[in-house]
């Protein structure tokens, strides 16, 4: 199979010494079984989703007979798996705060209370004021100034993805990084 072929090139670039490689024909996914040509001498298998090549979604040693036997039916029940964990509902309560993280090189804290829940998978969202608990706007720590919000201060409502075991609001940036907030003071720097 061509797919299987680029899969099986794709990890030996990667510095992969493939074992074998078994496609799974009720999804179009595929796993590829070998050794890394460096380090510890153990057997891995590379899962691949359905038309994907290059890169692999997950990684998992191998330690067993039995284990590899199961590889090609564990391709389907994983993308199963990561399928049924996009649609799952979230866990967010009204009244939880929300951090988001934004930025690489410098990064910035805002922070957010869940005023609502419109939808399984959707949330309601009413900015918070920050302090700084020590440093300077360069350099320091910031956490939320808790109020008593209702749903009548949302000011917007965002899709949440449990594909992580853990709500992740979508903000449609790939720099923002929003999330329940952990209750400790949230680093913020600039270069």
């Amino acid at each position: 199979d061509d797919i299987m072929a680029k899969r099986i090139k794709s990890a030996q670039k990667s510095g992969f010494k493939v074992l074998e490689s078994h496609g799974c024909e009720a999804t179009g996914g595929g796993v590829v079984l070998g050794e890394r040509n460096w380090g510890r001498t153990e057997v891995k298998a590379l899962f691949f989703k359905p038309r994907a090549h290059r890169n692999p979604f997950r990684e998992e040693v191998v330690t067993s007979a039995h284990e590899k036997l199961a590889l090609p039916g564990r391709v389907a029940k994983i993308l199963q798996e990561i399928k049924d964990a996009k649609v799952a509902p979230h866990d967010l309560k009204v009244g939880e705060i929300i951090a988001c993280v934004s930025g690489v090189t410098m990064q910035s804290a805002k922070f957010y209370k869940v005023v609502g829940i419109p939808h399984p998978r959707k949330v309601s969202l009413a900015k918070l004021e920050n302090r700084m608990v020590s440093g300077d706007w360069m350099s320091g720590l910031v956490e939320p100034v808790d109020v008593d919000l209702d749903a009548t201060a949302a000011c917007g409502t965002f899709a949440v993805d449990m594909s992580s075991g853990e709500p992740r609001i979508k903000t449609g940036s790939s720099i923002d990084r929003m999330s329940r907030w952990s209750g400790r003071p949230v680093d913020i720097y600039c270069d």
